[in-house]
């Protein structure tokens, strides 16, 4: 019988292995959430059983967990129709083929980052994204293949709140100005880094957003664009921000870094924490949260799965004959999670 868990979080967890993931797709298939950062391992065969199994995700947050996953895996994602939110950054085999399947089933998305999915991106991807009328948050800095083309398509639609564009070294003042003319319930563009972008783009945004109810805030350090009152609308719907939260290096695409911490921010807050799920803070079923951080661990592949196993499939001593020294040293501490575990 697998386990009533909704929400799952497991990060750096470099020694997951197939049998571990096997574990989580098959004992866990009740998450609406599922967030497996820098979880290398994932292959095609892995994440395929995972949108097999779990199809009740609204949230599914793979960063930088797809090195070993292809196009065609990672398309497998598309099958998951309820999926509201979606984080593939940092993941290169991303590619166009994949958003056109990823786009084409998951028609309630409302949240997409694929920042830093540089190598396979282009702007046909943005055609595919456009059509996920239920979008309002994209995140796509550092997808270096984006030029005004791209942004004109993703315009199209018009209902996008919140854009992230950091370090597009090709986007341009016309595609700025389209998608701020066309999406009218923009609230934040970020385009810090787009050396491409100048004055004249903010002008022309001015008088677009001049009637409109809300006021749109642009992000605009490291562009082009100068420190002008002229660029400015008299009627303060728009503002424009000077900060840069863009990376030099990442705007050309040739490094690979870490997400700046400006992005990482975003992340969830509790990330440096471990949960040892205490049974007493929970009446009824276990329709609760488990946070597992192995970073102290150190990549022991034989730690990572013996927790893992004990997370999300209740197991007990007996199914680790092998492995005493774990049990002796760690099961006082992950006993009340076992329990609540296997209710």
């Amino acid at each position: 019988q697998g386990l009533r868990l909704r929400r799952l979080v497991l990060r750096d967890l470099s020694g997951l292995t197939v049998k571990g993931t096997s574990r989580i797709a098959t004992k866990c298939s009740s998450l609406t959430e599922l967030v497996l950062h820098n979880c290398y391992t994932i292959a095609d065969h892995e994440l395929e059983s995972l949108c097999q199994n779990m199809k009740a995700l609204k949230t599914l947050e793979l960063a930088r967990s797809l090195y070993h996953a292809s196009s065609n895996g990672i398309s497998a994602i598309g099958t998951l129709h309820h999926l509201e939110t979606l984080d593939l950054s940092s993941n290169g085999s991303v590619d166009d083929a994949a958003m056109a399947s990823i786009c084409l089933g998951c028609t309630k998305l409302r949240i997409l980052n694929i920042t830093y999915c540089d190598k396979g991106i282009t702007d046909d991807a943005m055609r595919h994204v456009a059509k996920c009328r239920e979008l309002r948050e994209l995140k796509m800095n550092y997808v270096t293949k984006l030029t005004n083309a791209g942004m004109h398509s993703l315009s199209c639609h018009g209902r996008l709140q919140s854009v992230e564009a950091r370090g597009c070294q090709y986007l341009g003042n016309s595609g700025v100005q389209a998608l701020v003319e066309l999406c009218r319930d923009l609230r934040l563009l970020d385009i810090s880094g787009c050396e491409l972008v100048s004055t004249p783009a903010m002008e022309a945004c001015a008088a677009m957003v001049a009637e409109r109810p809300h006021v749109l805030t642009v992000i605009v350090g490291g562009t082009a664009v100068e420190r002008s009152d002229a660029a400015t609308d008299s009627k303060g719907k728009l503002k424009i921000d000077y900060s840069d939260y863009s990376w030099e290096g990442h705007r050309s695409g040739d490094i690979h870094l870490e997400a700046d911490d400006y992005y990482d921010g975003d992340l969830h807050d509790d990330a440096a924490e471990y949960y040892y799920v205490d049974s007493s803070d929970y009446e009824g079923d276990a329709d609760d949260y488990y946070y597992f951080d192995p970073s102290d661990y150190e990549d022991d592949k034989l730690m990572v799965d013996s927790l893992i196993a004990g997370a999300v499939s209740g197991m007990n001593s007996a199914d680790f004959d092998n492995n005493d020294d774990f049990w002796n040293d760690y099961m006082p501490a992950t006993s009340k999670c076992s329990k609540l575990l296997q209710r």
